[in-house]
């Protein structure tokens, strides 16, 4: 009974982390688009209005590519938040507010898991992260690294250290939506598997191969 009431009060105070991290950012929310962030929510009204993911000025086609630069996850995602939220400010920056806090979330249960017996560290984890001011400045950010980005690849990495090699499959997946949503990460997953295996599980190498198996 007593650690019932002592785990609720722990979720709660993150819940209370939630509620100010959101008026943090509710209050800075209404500040206009600059530079490609622009770009970026043209291409998620033309996705949303049911088109394909291009701008097309005046007809000379000057950003007929920009929707190709990266994987439109990021994009599809922004397009069915406008869907619902409509094309305002809060409709598009509301999807990296949202994938911030779910980052938060995945942080904290899994110190819960890791740390069972210190309940203030994923307290005190949860709120580096959503109080770090380039958190708050990504969640409003039309960009694919501080929001989308950031989830994913959390959630891979934890699944692996986790699970290691036990659900290839699952693990593939995860590192599958981290590619698609952005090319050039792979090069982070790259660097992070290769100090993890230098310096943790040097046994563990031989099973790189599974993923590989998954991905061919």
């Amino acid at each position: 009974m007593v650690s019932k009431i002592k785990t609720k009060k722990w979720f709660l105070i993150y819940f209370l982390f939630i509620v100010i991290f959101l008026i943090l950012c509710l209050i800075r929310i209404n500040k206009p688009l600059l530079s490609e962030q622009t770009y970026l929510a043209y291409l998620a009204k033309a996705l949303a209005s049911g088109g394909k993911p291009i701008i097309n000025f005046e007809g000379y086609n000057l950003l007929e590519s920009a929707g190709l630069v990266h994987p439109p996850l990021y994009i599809y995602f922004h397009a069915l938040s406008i869907k619902i939220f409509g094309y305002n400010l809060f409709g598009l920056k509301v999807v990296n507010i949202i994938f911030v806090i779910l980052t938060s979330l995945i942080i904290f249960l899994y110190l819960r898991k890791r740390c069972p017996n210190k309940e203030y560290i994923p307290l005190i984890a949860a709120a580096l992260y959503l109080f770090n001011p380039l958190v708050i400045q990504s969640a409003l950010f039309l960009d694919i690294d501080g929001g989308i980005l950031t989830f994913f690849t959390t959630l891979a990495l934890f699944y692996f250290l986790e699970h290691k090699f036990e659900k290839p499959l699952v693990l593939s997946l995860l590192l599958l939506l981290v590619i698609f949503t952005k090319f050039t990460s792979f090069v982070i997953l790259g660097f992070t598997f290769f100090i993890y295996f230098l310096f943790f599980e040097k046994k563990e190498v031989k099973n790189i191969s599974k993923l590989f198996t998954i991905f061919l």
